[in-house]
């Protein structure tokens, strides 16, 4: 009945193309007031906080496989679903549509020369309607747009389709903001394709940093490791300490996100090596210098932090080393060898007792490394209140370098509440 339907419509389209047109155009004002707009209703109901046709900006390389299973596009927009759906499937890279833009594009071949051709082509004779395609002239009409997408792409850039909508209005603007490529995100974070597979098989073959998308549905175990962040942001004064790194987690708000990281890599002399971050929390930092070629170890006492940096780290297919204990018992008594230490608002609590002071004095002189960027506390906090010793931001600098390896220090930047970032050198 729906293959029916598609074709009568296609069918007036083509003998009326103004009249066909426009109630195509009609149609989806329908399908949008009376189906995606209670259906956005409902599903915030069902995932509350978070926008069902929200626009993310992501880079296609992260979108690996194909959905594993049957969906509906309407239906299923917003909605949390259990099962296996999210165990890997065919690869994007594997499938005819990918395979057949990339011979027309990369290999330069004629569209009627590509294997999605003839696959099309015969399900087409067969009497299906294939992206909108009943005839074989409508199929080379619809690779004519394919061809001109492309080069709109490669020459202008990728669009929104809310952007493409409002400088090409023909009525169906509210269809065409909520057109975007669909993805689902399975319990681990990883993402499944579900539609727009010539913009996305464009955008992998371009090598585009980053495309818009939406997301149709989400795991039921991804929806609740998520709302462990939100609790565990709620038991922390309202924020996480890091921002919690990937897309449909930035929402959750935070303290720290990815203005250190920015200042340090501005400010670090090397293009690579070793790096231990003391105090790593959720390792947002590792993930940061892995990404630009570092190898990186991180060291977090707290485990609660490790869990959900251990979840972090393996969601975004992270290499970096995770040690749970604290900075002094780590290779005790051993030369640490790094090349960037990374101490940003930590040694301050070592301060606070005479114990873990003389810690940190031995730790500072088995450090070994070229360069040190530390995080200084405001001296005035209440939190320092009847510490052992209770340094101002210079004094602090002065008694790391007094006892470390490292000679030079230069202020970064003074932050509104009084704490400041340094880097130590050699």
């Amino acid at each position: 009945m729906k293959n029916k339907l598609k074709k009568t419509l296609l069918s007036i389209e083509e003998k009326c193309p103004f009249f066909g047109k426009q109630l195509v155009i009609f149609l989806r004002f329908l399908r949008f007031f009376f189906y995606y707009k209670p259906l956005l209703y409902f599903s915030r109901s069902k995932f509350s906080d978070i926008d069902t046709f929200k626009v993310y900006w992501i880079n296609p390389v992260k979108i690996h496989y194909c959905f594993n299973g049957k969906i509906n596009l309407q239906k299923d927009r917003g909605t949390i679903r259990s099962g296996e759906w999210d165990q890997e499937g065919q690869k994007f890279e594997e499938t005819t549509i990918y395979k057949g833009i990339k011979a027309r594009f990369i290999e330069n071949k004629k569209w009627e020369d590509t294997k999605l051709y003839s696959e099309i082509l015969k399900q087409i004779k067969g009497g299906k309607v294939v992206y909108g395609c009943h005839t074989e002239e409508k199929f080379k009409e619809n690779l004519k747009k394919i061809d001109k997408l492309y080069n709109s792409i490669a020459k202008e850039g990728y669009k929104s389709q809310s952007e493409v909508a409002k400088e090409n209005y023909h009525g169906d603007l509210f269809y065409k903001k909520i057109d975007e490529i669909l993805v689902s995100i399975g319990r681990d974070g990883q993402l499944f394709f579900n539609d727009g597979a010539h913009r996305l098989a464009i955008a992998k073959i371009l090598t585009l940093p980053k495309i818009p998308i939406m997301i149709l549905e989400r795991h039921k175990k991804w929806v609740n490791f998520k709302n462990e962040l939100k609790l565990y942001a709620k038991l922390t004064k309202g924020k996480l300490y890091q921002l919690a790194y990937h897309f449909d987690l930035a929402d959750i708000p935070f303290i720290y996100g990815s203005d250190r990281f920015e200042l340090i890599k501005n400010n670090i002399s090397l293009s690579g090596g070793k790096v231990i971050d003391i105090g790593a929390n959720f390792g947002y930092l590792c993930h940061r210098f892995e990404k630009i070629g570092f190898y990186c170890c991180a060291v977090e006492i707290n485990p609660q932090d490790v869990y959900f940096m251990q979840r972090l780290r393996d969601i975004n297919n992270d290499k970096f080393e995770i040690i749970q204990k604290s900075i002094f018992d780590y290779r005790k008594d051993q030369v640490l060898n790094f090349d960037v230490v990374l101490a940003l608002n930590i040694f301050h609590h070592f301060l606070k007792r005479k114990t873990t002071y003389e810690e940190l004095k031995k730790l500072l002189r088995r450090l070994k490394c070229k360069e040190m960027f530390f995080g200084s506390h405001n001296h005035r906090e209440s939190q320092m209140k009847g510490a052992f010793k209770n340094y101002t931001p210079e004094e602090f600098v002065k008694f790391i370098l007094k006892n470390s390896c490292l000679n030079s220090y230069v202020l970064i930047k003074e932050y509104p509440g009084g704490r400041r970032l340094y880097k130590l050198y050699s």
